[in-house]
């Protein structure tokens, strides 16, 4: 019986070229009903250039999965893989957009097919499922994604099914019908009956694995039974008829999710591996080879029966296991290395490793892998290692997840409540650990400037003045808030001692460089928010460039921001949009070299500042949904991103006239801001709900919220957040004005600014129009006749930044459709 023979099902083939047709193809159906060798066998008989990804291991967790995708590129795109990894997984808009424009880039009329195998075991990952998403709403030319699952991914089905983007295969399709049986068995070499192969057909009603492991039981003469288990047929079909040397080799690659013939001959060290594998995959449908890339996989009918079985034969898989961690250490695959060396019960040898040669890559190591190998470490291992344990620490912390965040605080007290004691250790060591932790500490007490610098200079005097060995200097000091005073600023009155603490005890020496700038940040920030432009642009410009000397991305991004709003504050909003434009290409210039997490909270970071910066130009249709929605999963923050969110999702609302939800809003994001006592953010939420009841209530309900807002800004001399909601402010200001309720002279302060502010805004949205070199592009092509996935071919762009782009036109122009835009632009003299 030579099994390799595989059967070409017609009928299958035809319903599976829809690949060929659709962005996204489903193929959903239960285990062991054939999907993957279906599309495998279509693939390969059609020479289809495929990425082929299995998803085995991935433990939900969209680190690991891109990790799986990037190496399964790199046979094809060895130089997009390498970019890919060092990116990231993309979280964000910004980088989901920027990922979909380099695919486009990369394929230029090539054919690509990405199977992802197994997506079951991913499919739970809400960013995951939103890639793909939108890769398959993109309808990029020649991309076809096909997934194989055993129940339907979560998608929006209703969604890609209308627009015709997709389209579904089940298991009415797979299943075997009887015609089809029966030519299985003349190609695979079964010699069985009629009446047997129809008694076979009623047990299985096509379900293939359990044919075929009845049919080996038929030919070594098991009688047929009904299928209740079909683990037992796998046990008495087929593993018992194997060798003993098969069946060893067999249970021990079981620790594996796929596996080369090099890897499994040095992995079990054993004479025959090369020779059994090769029988094996010649007589068993159950094992599957790969001839392109020289991978073996175990069917998963065959690979559940292993695992649950292989304790029954005293195999020693910690021995397999340590192999195998010892294999990916060498391939340079740390990730997978963890993984092994902890299911060996040899982490510690792991950590010797990494203390030996100073590398601890834990990018694509899963938060799920890093929490079980933290939670079976015994405590007199985390004390032998502490300075791995410092990095697990302070990953965990870093996190945004309560109860890892926990987890590293009580890494951070057992190793402090050893080393605070006599240690054994030389003292520059042990001071090293107790001022890493207190270096810890700075990250525990965020947002309270005396506390930070309280641990920072007791760190200081612990590693007497060298920096960190834990937090580097490409490490995100502001945490993705582009304001560095909305971080500390906790009070109503302190605002000024808050900069001068900053001024005193900021950046800590400790950190290497990280956060260099920020002295000059806060100060412009300051100014800023006091009213005083000029010295915030000066300011600003100065930490510009002690920034830029140390590379501190976040620093020179958020003295950017305040320049944008500080041109604003002067009444210029045409320079103010083009400093906009000017930072997006910075940042489009340093991105490559940012590291994967800096990427992922820096785009993040900007997509904040350009949703606030279109707020203030009242612009909510450039807004980003998610932010509108303030779901914060749409984007990567560190510490839940302290509320900064609720005030562009306050501001969208206002924007967009949604007075009830924007009074329900505000009510909702007390707490919020609360939490931390975000004194801005609180302030920005007044201004929003007296707008709110203004609007619903009438003036006097607004008053009673504007006034105590006023009140609580003026002990620091806060004018900004009222300043750029002027517009809706105004009437009521000039109210208090005449009644004398509050200081008259800080009424006209406000009421002179807010009018010019004002005035600015409204002489961008109806003085002489501007587009940008890249709308100006759109709009040529578009006045060539050319469609918007044309358009996103010819510059290379996602048709989303296309619409994105046609959308500013239009909005420009005043206008709703091309022939228009087109017509007036030409008008205008922009063509």
């Amino acid at each position: 019986m030579k099994v390799r023979n595989i059967l070409i099902r017609e009928r299958v083939n035809k319903a599976l070229e829809a690949i060929n047709e659709y962005p996204l193809t489903i193929l959903s159906a239960s285990m062991g009903y054939g999907k993957t060798t279906a599309v495998r066998t279509y693939l390969e008989s059609n020479r289809k250039q495929c990425v082929w990804i299995s998803l085995q291991g991935s433990d939900g967790d969209e680190t690991v999965f891109w990790h799986k995708v990037c190496r399964a590129i790199d046979q094809f795109y060895p130089i997009t893989m390498e970019r890919m990894e060092r990116t990231g997984f993309p979280t964000d808009v910004r980088q989901r957009t920027l990922f979909i424009e380099r695919i486009r880039e990369l394929l230029k009329s090539k054919e690509l097919i990405v199977v992802l195998d197994d997506y079951h075991l991913i499919q739970g990952n809400v960013h995951v499922n939103r890639l793909i998403e939108l890769l398959t709403l993109e309808e990029i030319p020649d991309l076809h994604i096909v997934i194989i699952s055993r129940s339907r991914p979560p998608f929006n089905r209703s969604e890609l099914l209308s627009k015709g983007l997709c389209i579904e295969l089940e298991t009415n399709l797979l299943a075997f019908n009887l015609t089809e049986l029966q030519e299985y068995c003349r190609v695979v070499g079964f010699k069985v009956k009629p009446e047997e192969l129809l008694q076979v057909y009623h047990y299985t009603k096509g379900w293939i694995s359990a044919g075929y492991l009845l049919l080996v039981g038929l030919e070594q003469g098991h009688p047929l039974t009904e299928i209740t288990d079909i683990t037992c047929l796998v046990k008495d079909n087929l593993f018992a008829a194997l060798e003993e040397d098969a069946k060893g080799i067999l249970l021990e690659l079981s620790v594996l999710d796929q596996f080369s013939l090099v890897q499994a001959s040095r992995i079990l060290d054993r004479p025959k591996v090369p020779e059994i594998l090769t029988t094996l995959v010649e007589q068993n449908a159950l094992i599957e080879y790969d001839r392109h890339t020289g991978i073996y996989r175990f069917h998963n009918v065959l690979l559940n029966f292993l695992r649950n079985t292989v304790s029954l034969y005293g195999i020693d898989l910690k021995l397999v296991c340590y192999r195998a961690g010892q294999w990916f250490l060498e391939q340079d695959n740390i990730a997978e290395a963890f993984v092994y060396y902890n299911r060996a019960d040899k982490i510690e040898e792991l950590f010797e490793y990494i203390n030996r040669v100073q590398k601890l890559d834990i990018g694509y190591i899963s938060m799920v892998t890093f929490a079980q190998i933290y939670k079976e470490l015994p405590c007199e291992l985390i004390i032998r290692y502490p300075l791995p344990m410092l990095q697990f620490a302070c990953t965990f912390l870093l996190s945004g997840d309560n109860d890892l965040a926990g987890k590293g605080m009580e890494l951070m007290e057992v190793l402090e409540s050893h080393y605070a004691g006599e240690g054994t250790l030389p003292d520059y060591l042990n001071n090293r650990i107790l001022g890493e932790i207190q270096i810890l500490k700075i990250l525990t007490v965020i947002n309270d400037a005396e506390k930070m610098i309280e641990h920072a200079n007791k760190a200081n005097e612990l590693l007497d003045g060298s920096a960190s060995w834990v937090i580097y200097k490409d490490n995100e000091f502001l945490m993705g808030i582009p304001h560095v005073l909305y971080t500390y600023y906790r009070k109503a009155g302190e605002l000024k001692r808050i900069v001068d603490l900053i001024q005193a005890g900021f950046p800590p020496k400790v950190f290497g460089g990280c956060g260099t700038g920020v002295k000059e940040l806060a100060l412009a920030e300051f100014f800023l928010e006091t009213g005083d432009s000029a010295e915030a642009l000066l300011s600003a410009d100065k930490a510009i460039i002690k920034a830029g000397i140390e590379k501190q991305t976040d620093i020179i991004m958020a003295a950017k921001y305040v320049q944008i709003r500080a041109t604003l504050l002067e009444g210029d909003a045409h320079q103010a949009i083009r400093l906009l434009e000017q930072m997006e290409v910075w940042f489009d210039q340093q991105f490559p070299e940012l590291t994967a997490n800096r990427k992922a909270v820096f785009s993040t970071m900007l997509e904040l500042i350009c949703a606030y910066i279109y707020g203030c130009l009242k612009r909510p249709q450039d807004i980003p949904d998610w932010l509108k929605e303030c779901d914060l999963s749409g984007g990567v923050f560190m510490y839940r991103g302290m509320a900064f969110p609720c005030i562009l999702a306050g501001k969208a609302a206002l924007l967009e006239e949604r007075y009830i939800e924007l009074e329900a809003m505000c009510e909702s994001f007390l707490d919020c801001y609360g939490y931390l006592n975000n004194q801005l953010g609180l302030l920005h939420n007044a201004v929003y709900l007296c707008v709110a009841r203004y609007k619903l209530y009438g003036m006097e309900e607004g008053l009673k919220v504007l006034i105590p807002a006023l009140e609580e800004a003026w002990r620091d001399k806060i004018i900004m957040p009222f300043i750029e909601n002027s517009d809706y402010i105004l009437p009521m200001l000039e109210k208090l004005e005449m009644d004398d309720r509050l200081d008259t002279r800080l009424l006209k302060r406000l009421i002179i600014k807010g009018k010019k502010y004002s005035k600015g805004i409204d002489n961008v949205q109806n003085g002489r129009l501007t587009i940008t070199v890249r709308e100006k592009e759109v709009l040529s092509l578009l006045a060539l006749g050319m469609t918007q996935k044309e358009i996103a071919n010819r510059l290379f762009l996602s048709i989303a930044a296309v619409k994105k782009h046609l959308g500013n036109i239009y909005r420009k122009l005043e206008v709703d459709n091309k022939i228009s835009a087109v017509h007036k632009s030409k008008e205008r003299g922009l063509l």
